[in-house]
C-alpha cells in the first residue's frame, strides 16, 4: 500500500513538473495613454509571443465600437522576438490607432485572439484562443473649447482660396471657379466641416464639386487637406459678394481657441443673359408621320426586351455561378494567393481546390505541408541561424517557389491520373472460352 502511494505521488509530481515546463503563449496589451482630446489618436499595441513559431498569422480582433475611430497605420504588424528564461521566443506585434470621436468614456469590449503555433516538445500545429480584457479610454474637450461646433483640435490649421476667372464685368453665361482648401496638422482632415458657404448672390447659379480629402500619416502623426471647388455661372445681373469664411479651432500647441478666416469675393455682372430666340413656326404633320413607325418599333423592342431580359439575366447568373464553383476558378484563386505570398489565403485556397478537383495523395500532401511549415518557420520563427535544423542560406521567396512547384506538380500528376482512369476499355474484349 505504501509503495502504491509513493508511485502515485511520483506520477503526480511528474505531471506537475511537465505542466510547468510546457510554456504557454504570452499576450501583452499596451495602451500608451487612456485619455485623448477629440480627434487625437491613442496607440494600442498587442503583442503575442510563442516559444517556437507560428505557421499562420494570428486572427486579430477588430475592436469595432461606436464613437471611436480605429485604424491600422502603414506596417501595423511587425515580427518581434524576446528572450524568456534564456530561450528566444518569437511573435508578432500589431499597432492600432484609436481616435475618440465624442466626449466621454468609451470601453472597447472584451474580445479574443486566435493563435496557431507549434507547441513543444511536439511540432504539430496547435490552435488556441487568447482573451483580451475590456479596454477603457476617454475623449475630452479641453477647457475653453467647450463652445466649438464642430470641435477641431490640431497643431496647425490654415485656409486658402483661389479664383479662376474674372469676377467683375461679367455677362450672361460667363463663369468662374472658387477653390477653398483647409490644411491641418495633428489631426485627420475627416474632422473638417464643409467649407464653402451656402449663400450665393442673386443672379448666380452655383455648381459645387464633391470635396476632396487627402490624408497623410507620418509615424502615426496625421495631417492632410480638404479641398472644395465650386463653379458659378452668371444667369442675370449681379451685384454682391461671395461670403467670407471663418473656422474656429483649438490650437493644442498654444492651448487656446483660434480662428482661420478667408475674405469674401466681390462679384459684378451688368448684362443679363441674352433672351432666347423666338421659335419659328414648324409643320409638325410630316414629322409625326415619320415618327409613328419609329415609335411602334421602339415599343415592340421594349416589350421583347422585357420578356427576354429575365431569361438572359438568369442564364448569365447561372453561368457565372458554375464558373465560380468550378475547379478552374479555385485553381486561379490558389495561384493568386501563391503569387501574393499570403499564407492563410494559400492554405484556404488549396483546401477549396482539393474539394472541387479531388484530394491529393498523402505523399504529395506531406511534401506540401513540409513547405508550408518551412515558410512558417522563416516568417514567424526565431532567427534561422539560431535553429540548427534550418538552412541559414534559405529565404522565404525560395520556400514560396518550392511550394508553388509542388502544387503545380501535384495538379499535373492529378490530371495525368484522371486521364488514365478515364481511358476507354478495349474495343475487342476477349470472349469467354466455351466450357
Amino acid at each position: 500500500m505504501i509503495r502504491l502511494c509513493l508511485i502515485l505521488a511520483l506520477c503526480i509530481c511528474g505531471l506537475a513538473a511537465w505542466a510547468q515546463t510546457t510554456p504557454e503563449p504570452q499576450l501583452k496589451v499596451e495602451l500608451e495613454e487612456s485619455e485623448a482630446i477629440l480627434g487625437q489618436t491613442l496607440t494600442l499595441r498587442i503583442t503575442v509571443l510563442v516559444p517556437t513559431w507560428m505557421p499562420d498569422p494570428p486572427v486579430w480582433p477588430d475592436f469595432e465600437t461606436p464613437n471611436v475611430q480605429i485604424a491600422l497605420p502603414e506596417r501595423s504588424s511587425s515580427p518581434v522576438s524576446q528572450t524568456i528564461d534564456g530561450e528566444t521566443w518569437s511573435g508578432i506585434s500589431r499597432r492600432y490607432l484609436i481616435t475618440p470621436m465624442a466626449p466621454g468614456t468609451v470601453t472597447l469590449p472584451a474580445t479574443s485572439l486566435t493563435l496557431t503555433y507549434a507547441q513543444p516538445p511536439a511540432t504539430e500545429p496547435l490552435t488556441t484562443t487568447l482573451t483580451l480584457d475590456p479596454i477603457t479610454l476617454t475623449g475630452v474637450v479641453p477647457k475653453g473649447a467647450e463652445g466649438l461646433d464642430p470641435f477641431i483640435a490640431a497643431e496647425k490649421l490654415t485656409l486658402t482660396q483661389s479664383v479662376d476667372g474674372d469676377t467683375t464685368g461679367l455677362k450672361g453665361g460667363d463663369s468662374f471657379t472658387r477653390t477653398i482648401t483647409a490644411t491641418v496638422n495633428g489631426v485627420s482632415p475627416v474632422f473638417l466641416p464643409p467649407l464653402v458657404p451656402d449663400d450665393t448672390p442673386d443672379g448666380l447659379r452655383a455648381y459645387p464639386e464633391s470635396p476632396v480629402l487627402d490624408e497623410k500619416s507620418d509615424r502615426g502623426e496625421l495631417s492632410g487637406t480638404r479641398t472644395e471647388k465650386i463653379t458659378y455661372v452668371v444667369e442675370g445681373s449681379v451685384q454682391g459678394t461671395l461670403p467670407a469664411l471663418t473656422l474656429d479651432w483649438f490650437n493644442m500647441s498654444g492651448n487656446a481657441v483660434e480662428a482661420a478666416t478667408l475674405d469674401g469675393v466681390d462679384v459684378q455682372a451688368t448684362a443679363p443673359a441674352a433672351p432666347a430666340a423666338a421659335a419659328k413656326d414648324i409643320d409638325w404633320k410630316p414629322l409625326l408621320i415619320r415618327a409613328v413607325p419609329i415609335l411602334i418599333a421602339l415599343v415592340v423592342l421594349v416589350l421583347a426586351a422585357q420578356r427576354l431580359m429575365p431569361r438572359l439575366t438568369l442564364a448569365l447568373r447561372r453561368k457565372q455561378q458554375r464558373h465560380r464553383a468550378s475547379a478552374a476558378f479555385a485553381w486561379t484563386a490558389l495561384k493568386s494567393a501563391l503569387g501574393a505570398q499570403d499564407l492563410s489565403a494559400t492554405r484556404a485556397a488549396l483546401s477549396e481546390w482539393q474539394r472541387r478537383a479531388g484530394q491529393l495523395p498523402a505523399s504529395e500532401m506531406a511534401e506540401i505541408e513540409a513547405a508550408f511549415a518551412a515558410i512558417g518557420r522563416v516568417r514567424f520563427g526565431p532567427n534561422p541561424s539560431s535553429n540548427p535544423s534550418s538552412n541559414p542560406g534559405a529565404n522565404e521567396d525560395a520556400y514560396w517557389q518550392s511550394l508553388s512547384r509542388l502544387i503545380d506538380c501535384a495538379k499535373h500528376a492529378g490530371s495525368t491520373r484522371a486521364h488514365t482512369d478515364s481511358a476507354l476499355p478495349a474495343l475487342n474484349p476477349l470472349a469467354r472460352p466455351h466450357p
